[in-house]
């Protein structure tokens, strides 16, 4: 029935999941699949993924995204050109879910991401996201930690854009800048979350898996894209 114990779990997670994974995608149907099956593995499914298609159009990507919807479990939105920040900002907007997290389409996720990260950043109410170490393959080989550091950051980008994040802070921050399509958007938004006084902690678990290679996701969508890339 209606009200068993199972059904409004169901319905629970329908209407608010624990987490919102957003997956900003153009042209690079390659990895996908992998991708999504990172996910389908994770030791818990209380989450829900939104593809935030930038209007792909090459028909490898336009069958991937044709089984996608097919298969039901991942909601498509199909947004106007405007590149990768854009991307993730109305990814942001419509997810249901107060944690969320940005994940490339040729990225992929240890099978207790989603568990220990969203579990670790409830239960630390004073950071403003939380991140993992970080399993770099591909072109490059290599396992990073990076203990959260607001001098070191003011130098350079050591975080990674996939982490587990409050929504609510995110919108609050304006999200990625919409005019900086061609990179450094990510490292942008840190240094205003952090000078806002936001903090992260570090998962000292391997839990993101980076592929490292030249037809990357961000490199996809951070390219001829119309804007001015200020200093």
């Amino acid at each position: 029935g209606l009200f068993e114990p199972m059904a409004v779990t169901t319905a629970k997670r329908a209407w608010r999941p624990l987490i919102s994974v957003i997956i900003p995608f153009y042209n690079s149907p390659r990895y996908l699949v992998q991708t999504l099956d990172s996910l389908r593995a994770q030791t818990t499914q209380d989450f829900e993924v939104i593809l935030a298609n930038d209007v792909s159009d090459d028909p490898d990507s336009l069958r991937v995204l044709d089984e996608v919807r097919l298969e039901g479990w991942v909601r498509v939105l199909d947004l106007p050109h405007a590149g990768l920040p854009t991307a993730r900002n109305r990814g942001a907007v419509a997810a249901r879910a107060e944690f969320i997290m940005f994940l490339d389409a040729d990225d992929l996720l240890d099978s207790g991401a989603i568990e220990k990260l969203c579990w670790s950043l409830a239960r630390q109410q004073q950071y403003a996201f939380v991140y993992s170490g970080v399993v770099h393959f591909g072109d490059v080989e290599a396992v990073t930690y990076d203990e959260f550091d607001p001098a070191r950051l003011r130098k350079e980008n050591f975080l990674a854009a996939t982490c587990v994040i409050r929504r609510d802070i995110y919108l609050e921050l304006g999200g990625n800048d919409p005019a900086m399509t061609r990179s450094w958007e990510d490292y942008d938004f840190w240094l205003r979350l952090a000078a806002k006084g936001y903090s992260g902690r570090l998962f000292r678990e391997p839990l993101f898996y980076y592929r490292r290679h030249s037809e990357g996701m961000s490199r996809k969508l951070t390219q001829d894209v119309p804007g001015r890339l200020e200093e």
